[in-house]
């Protein structure tokens, strides 16, 4: 029964990860993108630092959220 159970919880935290990591990625392009469309404009640098933040403060927050749902 332990075994069962720890296989159920081991395909639940594989999913979790496979999404994690695909929701980054996804950031991670869209983070590039802004900052290359932004870069084509001439925009100031401080607009490319406060689109970093906002995608990394995006990142944190799934993370977080990720090791929030590992708790018993």
């Amino acid at each position: 029964m332990i075994t069962t159970l720890a296989s159920f919880a081991s395909a639940g935290l594989l999913t979790g990860l496979v999404h994690l990591i695909i929701v980054l990625i996804v950031l991670a392009i869209v983070y590039y993108i802004l900052a290359w469309i932004i870069g084509a404009l001439g925009g100031p640098p401080m607009v490319l630092k406060l689109v970093m933040i906002l995608c990394a403060v995006i990142a944190l927050y799934f993370v977080v959220t990720f090791l929030l749902t590992l708790a018993p």
